[in-house]
């Protein structure tokens, strides 16, 4: 996937405007100059995106189209692909010998091998891999094999050596080696792709020697080393030791759940999610969101005046054996963006030592709010945590933003003797730039979304008993054939349909009065139809049956905690949720009564 690296001379996007970015400045912030008047004026990493690429070419639409069709059989078949490439990379670089040697034990052909290793360094995911749907394209652009050698040698013996030498140099010896065999000339734009496209491991074990490079980018035994921020990310779960209330009535609902994600090398809190839903492949998801794009418009809508100026794609994102790390969503997800899942080891929690002292800090910062539990019934004592609470969800998001961007980024940690802010900005402003960010940000946000696949059919596309229509399917996808398909549990109102340009589409309900409810709500409605109206289709049906349910809700929220913690979840459903601009309510429409006349102008042409 595309990222924005925003580095002195990075061409972006502003308010629809192209901008070059002329400086970065230690606080998080850019100035920007207008490519046409030449204005500098200052922006922030909210403001600025990556420009709108052409459409792809074969092979990359093949990819995402294969993406689409894709089993779980073959999902595993391209990963064992990847394995080949990098088992390519870590003999001893790119080299001949390297390439003979996979290609005997692996038992492929060596044309085959050569072809993954090109389509891996041109876009090194999983499912760059997967066996394109309409087969092996003719005429595809690829350097000629006998210039892909001379590179690969060029490299391993100029490039992956101690001291190693620059592109320029390397460029060189490979210019000087095509002339002398008659073969075009690579540019030097061709040389640092494949040279950034090895294994960084590979890299520093050939430049750095063994121990320098283990020492770098190493895990120690019983811990985890990380050599640069965004090297390794840890994120975990955890029940907030603090009771919230309701929007409406103040009354407690409950414990929320919080999910956290660290970086281990500057120990910054990258982000957070906050939810009254246990753990699941949502909140991981919104938490990664949260994680990976800035944080100011967020900031701003809650009201926090404070700075937060963390963002970018973690190399690794290291979590526990639980289920809602180990779905295709978000496997998938973090395959497209370069991201590597890395899961501790069984049985041994100390291998998430980071997270959970973060943890641990925080809980104790919480445990000063009204409506806490402490940490165990003994230092709580006769102390009344439900009638105690009065912090809403939304408050006590803002007050755990405000605690770690005012205290825990600003104050010396123990383990790096800095401040992690100060350990964040200080590795930045040496490199002069900023942290990669997704180049579109709206497909980053579907990214993780749960999976589906159905089938096109002539009423459109049917989930959870919806039917949802849009013009764009008959150009996505022919009929019978299967779309893979995001959702938004916080809101069915619309699907998310991927074209083979790899593009999504925002696909809404076939009868747009309809309101906007959640996938809960969905299952529920579901599971309470009567037995006569099993195996009917009844959209009208379900949507009254949970509108009424949450009538029933909100009437009884001022009796029950779970009717006013369920009352709570619909409204942070609408607020988390990823369409903007939810369908109106519905109305109801009698058939039996004429349709009403709306004053249209009637034309007559006489001739």
């Amino acid at each position: 996937m595309d990222t924005l690296k925003l580095a002195p001379g990075s061409v972006a996007v502003r308010d629809d405007r192209l901008v070059i970015v002329s400086e970065v400045k230690e606080n998080g912030g850019f100035v920007v100059r207008d490519l046409v008047t030449s204005n500098a004026s200052p922006a922030s990493a909210d403001e600025l995106s990556a420009m709108p690429h052409p459409v792809q070419d074969r092979s990359q639409l093949a990819s995402a189209a294969a993406l689409t069709r894709s089993s779980a059989k073959q999902w595993e078949r391209a990963q064992l692909r990847v394995s080949c490439v990098i088992d390519v990379l870590t003999r001893s670089g790119p080299s001949l010998e390297a390439f003979a040697a996979v290609v005997r034990e692996r038992k492929v052909a060596d044309r085959t091998l050569q072809r993954w290793v090109a389509s891996y360094r041109s876009s090194p995911t999983v499912s760059a891999l997967l066996d394109p749907w309409w087969g092996v394209q003719a005429g595809a652009k690829r350097l000629d094999l006998k210039v892909e050698a001379v590179i690969r040698r060029a490299i391993d013996e100029l490039y992956l050596t101690r001291p190693k030498s620059s592109y320029v140099v390397v460029h060189e010896e490979i210019q000087r080696r095509c002339e002398i065999e008659g073969l075009a000339v690579p540019s030097l734009n061709a040389l640092i792709r494949r040279i950034r496209g090895l294994d960084p491991w590979i890299v520093a074990h050939r430049q750095l020697g063994r121990e320098e490079a283990t020492r770098k980018l190493g895990a120690k035994p019983g811990s985890l080393q990380a050599s640069a921020p965004l090297a390794i990310v840890q994120i975990d779960h955890t029940l907030v030791d603090v009771h919230v209330v309701d929007d409406i009535h103040r009354k407690s609902i409950g414990r929320p759940w919080i999910t956290l994600a660290i970086d281990v090398s500057t120990r910054c809190v990258v982000g957070f999610h906050l939810s009254l839903e246990p753990p699941s492949t949502e909140s991981v998801a919104a938490c990664i969101t949260h994680a990976c794009l800035p944080k100011d418009r967020w900031l701003a809508a809650l009201g926090v005046d404070a700075r937060w100026p963390i963002w970018g794609l973690p190399h690794i994102l290291h979590a526990d054996n639980a289920k809602e790390f180990k779905t295709e969503a978000l496997s998938k997800g973090c395959s497209d963006w370069a991201i590597k899942m890395v899961w501790r080891p069984v049985g041994k929690p100390h291998y998430g030592g980071h997270i959970e002292r973060l943890i641990g800090t925080l809980m104790g910062r919480v445990h000063l709010l009204p409506g806490t539990t402490m940490s165990n019934s003994v230092k709580k004592g006769r102390y009344r945590s439900e009638e105690s609470a009065n912090l809403t969800l939304r408050e006590l998001e803002s007050w755990i933003a405000l605690e770690i961007c005012e205290r825990y980024h600003l104050h010396s940690h123990r383990a790096i003797a800095k401040a992690p802010l100060d350990a964040w900005q200080d590795w930045f402003a040496t490199r002069g730039h900023a942290p990669a960010i997704p180049g579109d940000r709206d497909k980053f946000k579907l990214t993780f979304l749960p999976i589906i696949r159905r089938t096109m059919r002539p009423g459109g596309i049917y989930f959870m008993n919806i039917q949802y229509w849009d013009n764009v399917l008959t150009a996505i996808a022919p009929m019978q054939s299967i779309v893979l398909l995001r959702y938004d549990p916080n809101d069915l109102s619309r699907l998310y349909a991927l074209d083979a340009n790899g593009r999504y589409w925002s696909i809404p309900y076939a009868d747009l009065r309809q309101p906007s409810i959640t996938l809960a709500e969905a299952k529920v409605s579901l599971a309470a139809r009567k037995d006569h109206e099993k195996g009917r289709r009844q959209d009208h049906r379900m949507f009254e049956r949970a509108l009424n349910q949450r009538k029933v809700v909100k009437e009884a929220a001022t009796k029950t905690k779970s009717a006013r913690r369920k009352q709570q979840r619909t409204t942070e459903s609408a607020l988390q949720a990823i369409n903007p601009n939810p369908p109106p309510p519905p109305t109801k429409i009698d058939f039996n009564k004429p349709a009403p006349d709306y004053g249209v102008e009637i034309w007559v042409t006489r001739r």
